[in-house]
C-alpha cells in the first residue's frame, strides 16, 4: 500500500522527496489555452533602423567578395534601440517662500559657523517667536 502523511500516521518527513499534485482552485472555462478568437493583438511598432550593421563569418572576414556572397543568408536579425534619459531635479517656490528659505539658511549656516546645530538655532528661533506672540 502507498501510505503517506497524508493517508496514514506516518509524518512528513518520511515522505521523500515527491510531492502530491497541487489541486488548483481554479475552474474550467471551456476555452482553448492561447489566444482568443476576435482578440486584438498587441506588438511593438518599431521605426524603419538609422543604420544596418551585418555581420560576416569570421572566415568572410577579409574576402573581397562577402557583400555579393551568394552563400549569405540572414537567419537572425535583431533590433536594438538605444535611448538617452535625461534627469532633472527642480523645486517651485512661491516668492514669499524663497525668501523664508533664505532667511532660515542664513540662520542655519550662522549658527553651524558658531557651533551651533541648526535643530538648536531653529529651536531657539521657534521660543523667541512663541514669547513675542504672547
Amino acid at each position: 500500500m502507498n501510505k503517506n502523511s497524508r493517508n496514514s500516521s506516518k509524518p512528513p518527513s518520511t515522505d521523500g522527496y515527491e510531492k502530491p499534485a497541487p489541486k488548483s482552485l481554479r475552474k474550467k472555462s471551456g476555452k482553448k489555452a492561447g489566444g482568443q478568437t476576435g482578440h486584438k493583438g498587441h506588438s511593438i511598432v518599431l521605426d524603419k533602423p538609422d543604420r544596418i550593421e551585418r555581420i560576416y563569418p569570421e572566415h568572410c572576414k577579409n574576402c573581397p567578395h562577402r557583400d555579393s556572397c551568394a552563400n549569405l543568408k540572414v537567419n537572425d536579425s535583431c533590433y536594438v534601440v538605444d535611448i538617452t534619459v535625461k534627469k532633472e531635479i527642480g523645486t517651485f517656490r512661491s516668492e514669499q517662500g524663497a525668501k523664508d528659505f533664505l532667511t532660515l539658511k542664513s540662520l542655519t549656516s550662522t549658527a553651524s559657523k558658531s557651533g551651533i546645530t541648526a535643530f538648536n538655532a531653529l529651536l531657539s528661533l521657534f521660543h523667541v517667536l512663541l514669547a513675542l506672540e504672547d
